[in-house]
């Protein structure tokens, strides 16, 4: 599963600012652009700071990611 693809689309459709989004959900801005890139995998805790602020479960946020591998 790439979460850096199925996120940053996500965030471009809601026009949230990845800057804001790391401070909404805790965690530093580098680490969320590290996440885009790929070059970091996000915690089981990160995974669920971000689909609470997107406001879905979890299980719904790995369903999107799911979703959007499947049409990419």
């Amino acid at each position: 599963m790439h979460i850096e693809h199925a996120l940053l689309q996500v965030l471009k459709e809601r026009r949230y600012p990845v800057a804001r989004f790391a401070r909404d959900i805790g965690i530093a801005r580098s680490h969320v652009y590290r996440i885009l890139r790929g070059s970091h995998s996000p915690t089981l805790d990160t995974v669920r700071r971000m689909s609470e602020e997107l406001q879905m479960s979890v299980s719904e946020f790995i369903g999107l990611l799911e979703d959007f591998q499947g049409t990419n």
